[in-house]
């Protein structure tokens, strides 16, 4: 994203439909993945996600 000069990007909860990724490990490797990248150009980032459990998940990394 950074070096197409994107200030926004969305990202799902990659692995965890067919692929069978645990939802919480999930959550927690991107959330912590986006913390500690320091972007150029990137503002935001939304996690793009599908259902209550995914939503929770991803509240949960994100809070801690």
């Amino acid at each position: 994203a950074d070096e197409l000069g994107a200030e926004s990007l969305a990202l799902p909860a990659f692995g965890t439909g067919v692929g069978g990724f645990p939802l919480e490990e999930c959550a927690r490797i991107m959330v912590d993945a986006v913390r500690a990248y320091e972007p150029s150009a990137l503002k935001r980032v939304v996690f793009a996600v599908f259902g209550a459990d995914a939503k929770a998940a991803f509240v949960a990394a994100l809070g801690s």
